[in-house]
């Protein structure tokens, strides 16, 4: 019972920082800030950039907690809407990445 419980509680803390991740990644993606953090590296890239690709490696993560937490986190006696409810932030994590996709499919003729 109490392996159970530790269980749950890493679920809903890594779900927890998921979102918080959420969050603030974007936000710096939406504000769409062109500025490069750091020129002097070897693939200086801008703020918005950096936000988008992080949100895209973040995203198996998400789906993964998403679902640990819709199988073990919730009673299987709750209403199914509620336990889909825990899927709203890879929803919305999947969103942001689809947008930063196009945003940056639709930059890439600048290069040529």
């Amino acid at each position: 019972m109490r392996t159970k419980r530790i269980a749950q509680v890493l679920i809903a803390a890594v779900n927890l920082a998921g979102i918080v991740l959420l969050f603030w990644l974007g936000f710096r993606l939406l504000r769409h800030d062109t500025t490069v953090l750091n020129p002097d590296a070897m693939l200086p890239a801008e703020d918005w950039d950096v936000a988008g690709s992080l949100l895209l490696l973040g995203l198996p993560p998400m789906i993964a907690a998403n679902t640990a937490g819709f199988l073990f986190l919730l009673p299987k006696g709750r209403p199914l809407w509620q336990r889909l409810l825990l899927f709203l932030p890879a929803a919305a994590e999947l969103v942001l990445a689809g947008y930063y996709l196009l945003m940056t499919a639709g930059q890439e003729g600048q290069w040529n």
